[in-house]
């Protein structure tokens, strides 16, 4: 019954598995609907099932724990059990959830206020935030353990199940970021001091020691946040849960898009490191997956990847939602946007994913409210959570529902297939640089960890991200990532490598840089040149290598209507408006020029191309700078419209290919794959806002399923069920079985070779063999 880790796969029984689960908050529901809920989780394809196990509800009053009614944990435990659903626990401390004081309950405050933690100008923190390694705290933890232990016990057994796995609080150390709040503990201070003896006050260092000072505060941070997350993991274990699976949640979108994200990951690095046994999942909440921002999902999941250190890793909060999340109309998401999001997870090799949220529910009230609450329910946002969930309190669904379940279905189908896949090995990589996002924190009013972290920013996030790194995807250069910390050399065998750049780059790194040009890798740099070590010391380790030096900075802001020039003309143009950009000196060529003073703006040289400025969206400039660098993809797609996706996966002899149409309009292509057709002369037809798996070479039942231009959706015994949707689909088949005729498709048989043509269809086409 256990599930193990195996490399970066999970084994269940001895089989590769993957955990299919949702979200169903069984203290938000009454008792009597649980088992409904339940149905209606697994008839959507889901073979687990997430819940928090809120403190604040079970303990609201100290000893006096409540796991009756609608609290009684056990019984859902046991339906699950019943109904053959493994289950996932969150039991916190913190929760989140839009729980009051993020799921730790009021009397912990009360009885123990010297938990509260001190900030900037030793000021207490303001948010619900408590040292995470304060003696009391981690007591009350341990009991609360204990007690939740005496609950799960008889479904925690090996054979017997159904709890397979807990996860270790929620988004550690988010709220001490949002709220620029570090917590300044007792040992943090000591650390601080005995690292940085030179500063007088640690509390409030002064301008010139900001950079050295939160350099060093982060990187602590980081392993205080990794030895929390040992303290939770080893109170299990000395329960005798040594058998579970344990996971990380990681946070960080903001507004829709996952420029932040990576910040979290560097919060949390410590708390999965590659000796550890704890798994990272992702908590993503993006909204509709379009041309703004598909690529964001996919940088993500390749950075939370290159960190997972041949772990399985996957998504513990995949936002399932409507985007209605106020309750006020103000938008509704694209059935589509979902469909997007579990296959990007399913390309990026996710080997568990957890729909967040399934199921809506009541706040049940507070026992003892305070004073001053207005709702007087557990939670902030009312009577009512998960306004936007697919399935409602009554059991009713949303619009989104039917996607949901169909895309789900389909996974299940294949989930062995999926369990097992492995990416196709990428010789393109694009670096993620850890500490460019340790930027968590900012003494307020110091202007050089200020301007540090704005510059980070800007080139973090600008160029390299919402230009080059999409660009590459829209062309089919499909890229993995290059954790560049935690490497010694960087490998011979890659032959692209692209990094962002700014004037703050760790010397290390810069080191690492030039081996890798020494001996003849080829590099994309986006941003400024760098100039300084992270700590602000000068360092011009890299372009003195390249004999290059930044001239000036250019500012749109400063220097309004910037233009500059390229050799790339653009309908009959070679000019374009940017909004940054630096002018460098070198012998080599300039990738563009300044308009009116002629200045480099850029290098061009036959091993790298430096960036130094925006350039426009057009694909063509993009393609201009990999084809001077002589790189090219191994998939191509040709006739398009418009914007689409390809990506491939292989298990053994088969191959999956996912394509992606980003667009509204109907498309018809064909692909390549190292120049040669998987599907023969046959074009691939999309509908708006599609995404098919299109298998080849794979054995179902007594077939071999040589290619299918369309969707397998289910299988059975020797019956197949397209997606065709208005589509001509082309399927070829071998098989000692004989073809079931139809009027919906005709064929040409040819030895034990079948070619069928489906005509076009209303939304599914069945193909039938019998012996």
């Amino acid at each position: 019954m256990s599930i193990k880790m195996n490399h970066s796969h999970l084994l269940k029984n001895g089989k590769n598995h993957m955990i299919l689960s949702g979200e169903i908050h069984y203290f938000r529901l009454p008792k009597s609907s649980w088992s409904m809920h339940l149905d209606l989780a697994k008839s959507t394809g889901l073979n687990t099932i997430c819940t928090y196990v809120p403190w604040i509800v079970h303990e609201e009053r100290y000893r006096d724990y409540d796991f009756t009614n609608d609290y009684d944990l056990a019984h859902f435990l046991s339906l699950c059990l019943e109904k053959g659903l493994d289950v996932i626990l969150k039991p916190g401390p913190y929760v989140m959830a839009e729980m009051k004081n993020e799921g730790l309950p009021y009397w912990l405050y009360e009885k123990y206020p010297e938990i509260i933690p001190y900030t900037w100008h030793h000021k207490k923190i303001t948010s619900p935030v408590v040292d995470y390694l304060h003696p009391q705290f981690l007591h009350e933890v341990n009991m609360w353990y204990k007690k939740l232990f005496d609950v799960i016990k008889p479904y925690t057994s090996k054979s017997l199940g159904p709890v397979i796995g807990i996860q270790l609080d929620n988004e550690v150390g988010m709220l001490s970021w949002v709220t620029n709040e570090p917590t300044l503990t007792s040992d943090t201070v000591a650390f601080l001091k005995t690292e940085l003896p030179h500063i007088a006050d640690v509390y409030a260092p002064l301008e010139s020691e900001s950079l050295l000072y939160h350099q060093s505060l982060t990187k602590y941070m980081r392993r205080r946040f990794g030895r929390y997350i040992q303290t939770l993991k080893s109170y299990f274990h000395d329960l005798g849960l040594k058998d579970l699976l344990y996971f990380i949640n990681i946070h960080g979108t903001s507004n829709g898009r996952g420029k932040t994200f990576p910040i979290g990951i560097s919060q949390l690095i410590h708390t999965y490191d590659k000796h550890l046994d704890i798994m990272a999942g992702t908590d993503l909440y993006f909204g509709n997956i379009d041309l703004e921002n598909f690529h964001d999902l996919y940088i993500v999941n390749s950075f939370v990847q290159s960190t997972s250190m041949n772990k399985p890793y996957g998504s513990l909060e995949l936002n399932v939602a409507d985007g209605n999340f106020g309750d006020n109309l103000a938008i509704h998401l694209l059935p589509s946007s979902i469909d997007f999001k579990i296959r990007f997870s399913i390309i990026q090799n996710q080997k568990f994913l957890n729909y967040y949220l399934l199921t809506a529910g009541i706040n049940p009230k507070l026992k003892d409210p305070k004073e001053n609450d207005l709702n007087q329910r557990v939670a902030i946002t009312g009577a009512r959570h998960g306004f936007a969930a697919p399935i409602q309190v009554d059991g009713s669904v949303l619009y989104t529902y039917e996607k949901l379940k169909q895309t789900t279905l389909m996974i299940k189908q294949f989930s062995q297939q999926f369990a097992s896949m492995s990416n196709e090995p990428f010789d393109i990589y694009a670096c993620f640089t850890m500490d460019h996002y340790a930027t968590e924190y900012q003494m307020p009013g110091e202007k050089h960890i200020h301007r540090k972290n704005d510059n980070l920013s800007l080139h973090r996030n600008s160029v390299y991200w919402d230009t080059l790194l999409k660009h590459m995807l829209l062309l089919q250069y499909n890229f993995s990532s290059l954790w560049i910390e935690n490497i010694d050399t960087i490998s011979a065998h890659i032959k692209l490598l692209m990094t962002n750049t700014s004037s703050y780059m760790a010397h290390e790194t810069q080191i690492k840089f030039v081996n890798f040009l020494k001996q003849g890798g080829k590099m994309i740099f986006v941003g400024d040149l760098p100039i300084y070590d992270l700590d602000g010391t000068n360092d011009r380790t890299l372009i003195d290598y390249l004999n290059i030096k930044p001239i000036h900075q250019y500012f749109d802001w400063e220097n309004p209507l910037l233009t500059l020039k390229s050799e790339t003309k653009l309908y009959g143009q070679d000019e374009f408006r940017s909004f940054i950009a630096q002018s460098v000196d070198t012998k080599e060529s300039s990738l563009f020029t300044h308009l009116i003073t002629g200045e480099k703006i850029g290098v061009k040289s036959k091993q790298y191309i430096w960036i130094t400025s925006n350039y426009p969206g057009h694909l063509i400039y993009t393609k201009n700078i990999l084809n001077h660098l002589d790189i090219k993809p191994s998939l191509n797609i040709e006739h398009n419209q418009g914007y689409l996706l390809a990506f491939k996966q292989k298990y053994e002899r088969t191959n999956l290919y996912h394509l992606i149409n980003l667009e509204h309009i109907k498309q018809s292509v064909k692909l390549s794959d190292n120049s040669i057709n998987p599907f023969e002369q046959y074009d691939i037809e999309l509908n708006p806002q599609e995404a098919v798996m299109l298998w080849t070479n794979i054995e179902l039942n007594d077939e071999l399923i040589i290619y299918s231009t369309a969707e397998i959706q289910s299988y059975t015994n020797h019956s197949y069920t397209l997606n065709s949707n208005d589509k001509t689909v082309y399927i070829k088949i071998k098989t000692k079985n004989i073809l079931v005729e139809s009027k919906a498709f005709t064929f040409i048989k040819t030895n034990d070779i079948y070619q069928i043509k489906v005509k076009e269809h209303p939304l599914k086409t069945t193909i039938c063999f019998k012996s």
